[in-house]
């Protein structure tokens, strides 16, 4: 929680089960955001966003990136081939 009295209080995240893939996160939130920065950049965006802004992958990202580079590629891949066709 961030905020000094019960109206201005913030609710961040919470990490209580699984495995702890948060660490990388909540490194590098701490080393490149003050809490106010965060906020309004979450607000603006999403949190998400807000934090690849400054350069945060995970290995969710970069997988989900691979996969749709693959697709572009095989997509490219069958209209050359179209065109070749023709």
């Amino acid at each position: 929680m961030y905020g000094n009295n019960l109206n201005d209080q913030v609710f961040i995240a919470r990490f209580k089960y699984g495995a702890k893939p948060y660490r990388k996160w909540i490194n590098f939130l701490c080393k490149n955001f003050t809490v106010a920065e965060y906020l309004e950049a979450a607000e603006a965006t999403s949190p998400r966003e807000a934090i690849e802004s400054k350069g945060y992958y995970d290995d969710t990202t970069v997988a989900c990136m691979k996969v749709r580079l693959k697709a572009k590629d095989q997509i490219i891949a069958e209209l050359n081939k179209k065109l070749e066709a023709k």
